[in-house]
């Protein structure tokens, strides 16, 4: 098994494990932070992680395409 399919099963196992067992209408909002460019393949393995957390939650969890702040907020340095 690939390292990335390794990583997307254990942060889909997680995900499915946080969300509990109660029944909700609305949508559960992962975030993902990284600080390499669009174009790379670490960030195109998590776009497509989001579209299959959508599609393997049938929408119920989501993992927006979004760089989340500047890289030096990303350790805790601003």
């Amino acid at each position: 098994m690939t390292n990335f399919l390794k990583f997307f099963n254990c942060i889909l196992f997680l995900a499915l494990v946080s969300t509990g067992c109660k029944k909700e209408d609305t949508v559960k909002t992962l975030k993902l932070a990284h600080v390499l460019d669009r174009g790379l393949p670490n960030h195109l393995a998590a776009v497509r992680m989001g579209e299959k957390l959508a599609e393997y939650s049938g929408g119920k969890m989501k993992l927006p395409d979004r760089l989340l702040g500047h890289d030096d907020c990303q350790y805790g340095c601003c």
